[in-house]
């Protein structure tokens, strides 16, 4: 493979560094996910990636439910059973379907798909599993959804595709639009899969509020020392109507960068505690893990709406909307 891959596209590219930074380690999540996706698929090696799981970690994935049989609004009907499942799809320079993974630009390895006929037209219906909404912020017009699509697409003769993803811990789905493959919308397409894939700038680091979406951002000495004098880039904070549109982006960015730059001090010190039996002010005290006593009653609620689920029915109430905090968004879409 030539350029990153299908699953690095939607970071790679605004910086080419980002996905060479996510190599760095695995978070605990993907080793999880990558159990609960062999699992799903009957590939042999699920048992051996659940053994590899912490006891916490398996329980919650065995609360994970695979993806549910879907009949979309165009009236066609995806069944997980009949999916083709952890596929490996690859797409050339030009953008088109390859089978050589090696000289390939961008390789993936897509969840699950179908190719069904809809009104005379041959349609590749292309799924991702996501632990999270906030995993994927783009949704279903993630690029890497785009990059499967196109290439399980082009692999098979297809004249479009629809991307979508499974979210788990909503368990359901979300479908983006049907992209005709000659489309000129489409195309564009190709040419920022392409673009991302191939993006070769090896000296830059490029910040921005794509940082939050890098799993290698806490290795970047871009984003972890941002400025070289934060007092002046949080200046206007300190004046009365001082901050502007590119103020405020700017001292937002910073303060991200602290947020992780700090916890990543925590962890460390937290570490080094619990090694060290705590860390000594030299006054008789000590800063250490301390733990709350146990043995306090709790109610099963999902134990009793599975056993009960009648009586349970009679007491499900619905939330009222609530603040989530604030986060990078698509405008339009933080309610």
């Amino acid at each position: 493979m030539k350029g990153h891959r299908m699953s690095s596209l939607p970071i790679a590219q605004y910086c080419a560094q980002a996905p060479r930074l996510s190599q760095v380690s695995a978070s605990r999540a993907a080793v999880q996910s990558s159990a609960f996706h062999a699992r799903c698929a009957g590939d042999p090696k699920g048992d051996k990636l659940v053994a590899l799981l912490t006891p916490e970690e398996r329980a919650e994935m065995e609360s994970w439910a695979k993806p549910a049989d879907v009949t979309l609004p165009s009236g066609v009907t995806l069944r997980y059973d009949d999916a083709v499942k952890e596929l490996a799809v690859a797409l050339d320079e030009n953008g088109c379907a390859t089978d050589n993974e090696e000289s390939a630009l961008t390789v993936g390895h897509l969840d699950l798909a179908w190719v069904v006929h809809v009104d005379g037209a041959k349609v590749a219906y292309v799924g991702d599993i996501k632990r999270t909404a906030w995993s994927c912020p783009d949704g279903p017009e993630s690029l890497q959804l785009h990059a499967y699509g196109q290439a399980f697409a082009d692999k098979h003769g297809c004249d479009a595709y629809v991307p979508g993803l499974w979210l788990l811990d909503e368990e359901q789905w979300q479908w983006g639009a049907l992209r005709d493959l000659l489309d000129f919308g489409t195309l564009a397409i190709t040419q920022r899969i392409v673009a991302a894939a191939g993006n070769a700038d090896e000296d830059g680091y490029h910040t921005g509020p794509h940082c939050r979406s890098c799993y290698g951002r806490m290795h970047c000495p871009a984003h972890m020392l941002p400025v070289s004098d934060p007092v002046s880039a949080l200046e206007p904070l300190t004046k009365p109507d001082a901050l502007d549109d590119e103020s405020a982006l700017s001292a937002l960015l910073l303060y991200q960068s602290a947020q992780d730059l700090m916890k990543k001090v925590k962890d460390n010190l937290e570490a080094y505690a619990e090694r060290n039996g705590g860390i000594s002010d030299g006054n008789g005290k000590i800063w250490a893990k301390c733990m709350a006593p146990g043995g306090s009653p709790r109610f099963d609620a999902k134990r009793f709406e599975k056993e009960r689920p009648d009586l349970a029915n009679q007491y499900i109430t619905h939330t009222k909307p609530k603040s989530m905090g604030f986060r990078w968004v698509k405008r339009g879409d933080h309610g």
